[in-house]
């Protein structure tokens, strides 16, 4: 599936809503999303990956680079996973790494 990249954005918070594969051929563009946010100076950056269908290696190390920046600098980054599906590729992916441990996912569907 080819990669969709959206930015909203909402009172305090910059959203990059990452839809389909970040695959090889699709790293740039999606570092280039994040980057730009983090250049414009936004405090807190949200990625949505609740409709993510694979994220390559490389891309998993530009969000904790990113992740990494932001924290140092007194910003935030934190992703949003609205899938509850525990099979669902990114939830499986993020416990794999053990990201996350590491940056804050949060689900707006759940309560609590």
């Amino acid at each position: 599936m080819e990669l969709g990249l959206s930015v909203y954005q909402s009172e305090t918070t910059s959203i990059l809503r990452v839809v389909g594969s970040v695959s090889e051929m699709e790293v740039y563009r999606f570092s280039r999303a994040i980057r730009d946010l983090v250049q414009q100076g936004a405090d807190r950056i949200a990625i949505d990956i609740s409709q993510i269908d694979f994220m390559e290696s490389h891309a998993l190390g530009i969000l904790v680079s990113h992740f990494l920046t932001l924290q140092r600098q007194g910003r935030e980054l934190f992703l949003i996973n609205s899938n509850n599906d525990p099979s669902f590729y990114m939830t499986r992916l993020l416990d794999s790494t053990r990201l996350n441990e590491m940056i804050r996912i949060v689900n707006p569907t759940r309560q609590g």
